[in-house]
């Protein structure tokens, strides 16, 4: 213990004159009024890049040019300061992953989604609830309360759609580099004790889930607060694999 925490401080000690003549960072400021197009706020805010990227992936904002193909020329000047405009999983936008893919950018993917989705995709998802019970609604981002967390016809929709959208860019010629999938569904949209109370007085929840979720108990905070991450460890890897752009 006595070395490793040695090895520690040399190691502390030999980076300190690098962090004390490091650059401060760059701190954005607030515009007020209207706001320039991104591009030009970028070329004005954002110098290039000092040092070679290499090999590692431009970063991606939730705002940037746009959707739409754009000329070489606007795609470099995203590179340029280590940036690139991402995609969503959507075959309308192949020809602008074809540009991307043109002009030497990665083609990533990223696209939010959330609530009842991608249960609702499919019949009978919702909960059943016991007969006098006021379900508890969410104040999350995307307000959700309904979906029995354990059916998943809705989730084997939505890999089906994938394979299919990837394809289409496979026989396109397109090389999909990177999928980020922000997708903020159920149980965790419905929050910690509101979706666990509402799973507690569905009929079908009762049956499905695996215990602790199944117990009658009303007290527990720590059951309740960890059941939608708990819940999900053994259960979302498997689904979201056979999402992935390497999937048949």
């Amino acid at each position: 213990m006595r070395n490793a925490t040695r090895r520690l401080l040399l190691a502390a000690l030999a980076l300190a004159p690098a962090i004390a003549s490091a650059e401060p960072p760059l701190v954005p400021q607030k515009t007020e009024g209207k706001r320039p197009p991104f591009l030009d706020r970028l070329k004005a805010e954002v110098p290039p890049l000092k040092n070679p990227r290499g090999t590692r992936w431009p970063m991606i904002c939730w705002e940037c040019v746009s959707f739409d193909p754009q000329p070489p020329e606007v795609y470099k000047a995203l590179l340029d300061r280590g940036i690139t405009q991402h995609i969503q999983l959507d075959a309308k936008m192949i020809p602008a992953a074809q540009a991307l893919q043109k002009a030497g950018c990665p083609v990533i993917m990223m696209q939010g989604g959330g609530g009842p989705w991608p249960y609702d995709q499919a019949p009978n998802w919702a909960h059943q609830f016991d007969v006098g019970y006021t379900p508890l609604v969410s104040k999350s981002w995307w307000p959700s309360w309904k979906a029995c967390p354990a059916v998943f016809e809705g989730w084997r929709v939505n890999a089906d759609r994938i394979r299919d959208t990837l394809r289409k860019f496979k026989d396109a010629g397109v090389t999909v580099d990177a999928v980020w999938m922000d997708w903020e569904g159920e149980p965790s949209s419905s929050g910690q004790k509101n979706g666990w109370e509402n799973a507690r007085h569905c009929r079908r929840c009762r049956e499905t889930l695996p215990p602790p979720f199944s117990a009658t108990s009303r007290s527990g905070t720590a059951t309740a607060a960890g059941w939608p991450r708990t819940f999900s460890r053994p259960t979302w890897p498997p689904r979201s694999a056979t999402c992935s752009p390497a999937a048949p």
